[in-house]
């Protein structure tokens, strides 16, 4: 039997069993379990536990406990060497008690180029430090690891090890990786928010060095999420300021979980009552005789993944029919933001409107529209761009030099005529929106561009009462 000793007990946590269980159960009373949700996989930082104990807390305690094999994929910072490697150990040590190492499942990763190699790991401590945080979410139950440290290689052999072993249900993932290093707090803040937006479009070309020291595992990750149709749900993030007070040279803690919907879909799940708030007072308090102010939601009273950037229409219907539409098509500002400000805009500065009044409030609805990332459309001609789209399902964006027009999936409604094949209704769909944009509805160039988003939709039959029948 070959067992891995601890090297970091008594400094990255307590070496003592209970202070060590101590520990973390305060960072768990402090957490705030704010989803109903399973993961499989999760990002999570690896410093010392006063630092980013609960932090990554925060996205283990989220595991599906039917998991029974842990992958912990984690950077070598003390050792270089080249490629991808797993120690021959039988156990790691811990305060709590030994944890086994699945050696099948080690056998296997052979044939993804994995190599057998100690030595990396005696020093090592961002594998290690993940350990007691799994103990003490699967409590007693017989939880394998797979210890996996990575030196310098392509993140592409991360993401061919996940795509593989993802797919059984008894395997979970920890993609371990501190954020930005030893900046002032101010740009450490600045940096670490980047890499949030980074991974929350799941934007593999905007990943760049220095952002984190895992940035091989997390990009892993992102890769599989986005090839999935996943997501990646931003938990918590600190700096290491929040426990030493020294805001002179920081390293910042971030954690996510992986969801297997898309982030829109999750949003609409978890915090439809949110946004809708948010858009009744953006409506409301203008004409509201003691408030008569615009509504600006304040990012720290929200959850990590509101403050993200995304792109979202807000539409508003009197009786049924349109009476505003104000939207985005590009992420720039927190989602809270963002419809605070449609909603304002759709209600007091769409163009083709007059402002609403108070005495409009009883029959007005709304929805929110948030939009999935665009994708650009590779056509040579119109009938191939037409075969592209679906009914029902595309919002379309078409841009030509300073014109430019978007339809959403909700206006494929109206084109939709009884006797109409659908090649009819998608030319009849683009020939209005390129009216829409000032063009010509029979124009197309060389310079023709088009873009595809879904939505994902947040209905309110009720502007005063909108805790009532919404979807």
């Amino acid at each position: 039997m070959e067992i891995k000793s601890s090297n970091i007990k008594g400094m990255f946590y307590p070496k003592d069993k209970k202070d060590l269980y101590n520990m973390i159960q305060m960072f768990d009373k402090g957490i705030s379990k704010a989803y109903d949700i399973k993961t499989r996989a999760l990002v999570a930082p690896h410093a010392g536990y006063i630092y980013s104990g609960k932090v990554a807390l925060e996205a283990i305690n989220y595991f599906d406990e039917n998991i029974k094999n842990i992958f912990i994929v984690a950077p070598s910072h003390r050792t270089y060497f080249e490629g991808t490697i797993c120690p021959s150990y039988d156990e790691f040590e811990t305060p709590f008690s030994n944890i086994s190492v699945n050696k099948e499942i080690v056998e296997k990763l052979f044939a993804f180029n994995v190599k057998i190699n100690n030595i990396p790991f005696e020093n090592e401590h961002s594998l290690e430090v993940q350990l007691p945080l799994i103990q003490y979410k699967f409590k007693n139950k017989n939880v394998k690891i797979v210890p996996i440290l990575y030196g310098e290689t392509d993140f592409e052999q991360i993401y061919k090890i996940i795509n593989y072993f993802y797919d059984d249900n008894e395997n979970g993932f920890i993609i371990s990786t501190d954020l930005s290093h030893f900046y002032k707090e101010e740009e450490a803040n600045i940096i670490d928010r980047k890499t949030f937006e980074v991974v929350n479009e799941l934007n593999l070309d905007g990943f760049k060095h220095g952002m984190c020291c895992g940035l091989t595992g997390l990009m892993g990750l992102t890769k599989f999420v986005k090839e999935r149709n996943f997501s990646l749900i931003p938990m918590d993030y600190k700096t290491s300021s929040s426990a030493n007070n020294d805001k002179t040279s920081v390293v910042g803690y971030g954690s996510w979980i992986l969801s297997q919907t898309e982030q829109a879909e999750f949003i609409k799940e978890h915090f439809k009552e949110q946004l809708f708030d948010i858009v009744k007072k953006s409506i409301t308090y203008p004409l509201c005789e003691n408030i008569k102010s615009k509504f600006t939601p304040q990012i720290e009273d929200y959850h990590l993944i509101l403050t993200m950037p995304f792109a979202t229409f807000v539409t508003i219907y009197k009786n049924g029919h349109l009476r505003g539409c104000i939207g985005s098509i590009i992420p720039s500002s927190p989602i809270i933001e963002d419809i605070a400000n449609n909603a304002y805009n759709a209600s007091y500065k769409d163009p083709r409107f007059y402002p609403l009044v108070k005495e409009e409030f009883c029959d007005i609805e709304f929805e929110i529209s948030i939009l999935t990332p665009l994708t650009k459309l590779e056509f040579k001609n119109q009938d191939e761009l037409l075969d592209k789209i679906k009914i029902d399902i595309d919002g379309l964006i078409i841009h030509d030099k300073n014109y430019q027009a978007v339809y959403l999936p909700q206006v494929w409604e109206h084109f939709k005529i009884e006797g109409f094949e659908d090649k009819d209704i998608k030319l009849q769909f683009l020939q209005s929106l390129k009216e829409k944009a000032g063009l010509n509805k029979d124009h197309f160039s060389d310079s023709f561009e088009a873009y595809i988003f879904h939505v994902e939709k947040l209905y309110s039959p009720s502007l005063l009462d909108i805790s009532k029948n919404s979807k």
